[in-house]
């Protein structure tokens, strides 16, 4: 028999919102191909992006469907917010310079949410963007650290010094083994960091 924990609810939650995010984009794509004149192969691809369309609604009517066995389940979410973003270059012993990102993600840890469990580290994404790209890069966080029932997650490296040089803006969010996000992070102006 299946628990219904309010864990498995936020789960279902985060998966309902990433395919509604989803549907969204083919829709906008949809809209774009159809603003153009119809060629066969643009005529493929639009059978294509509805068939696809059709199974993330299919999906998504499922996971509603799911979320209906969890309407009584309260509880309250762990609460992350943005601890920060500093820019630094550094230098090495032989005199080459490098440059580096930290950020970190502060959570306070709630009883009813299981999605954080004491131990675990952190899944980052960090999105870089500007006019005309993006990059997104992934980080495991270093280990929390604990005061007052608060734990901070600290991470950093070269590339997310790279990526801050390389990029107007980034943004960083929190996300589960299955790529959905549990936390975004207002987004930073990095253009001018160097």
């Amino acid at each position: 028999m299946e628990e219904f924990t309010y864990t498995n609810k936020l789960a279902l939650i985060r998966r309902a919102e990433a395919l509604e995010a989803r549907g969204d984009s083919i829709v906008a794509r949809l809209d774009k191909l159809f603003d153009k004149c119809l060629t066969e192969k643009r005529a493929r691809k639009i059978d294509r992006l509805i068939n696809n369309l059709e199974a993330v609604r299919t999906t998504q009517e499922e996971v509603v469907d799911e979320l209906t066995n969890y309407q009584n389940v309260e509880g309250e979410p762990d609460a992350y917010e943005f601890g920060g973003f500093t820019y630094d270059t550094k230098t090495t012993a032989s005199g080459s310079t490098f440059d580096w990102g930290e950020a970190s993600i502060i959570l306070t840890d709630s009883a009813e949410d299981n999605t954080y469990e004491a131990g675990d580290q952190l899944l980052v994404q960090s999105v870089g963007t500007k006019r005309f790209g993006g990059s997104r890069i992934t980080f495991r966080t270093l280990p929390g650290v604990e005061a007052d029932g608060v734990i901070t997650f600290a991470f950093g490296s070269s590339t997310l010094g790279e990526q801050a040089v390389g990029y107007d803006q980034l943004q960083f969010k929190v996300i589960d083994s299955d790529k959905n996000t549990i936390f975004s992070s207002d987004t930073i102006d990095v253009s001018n960091v160097v």
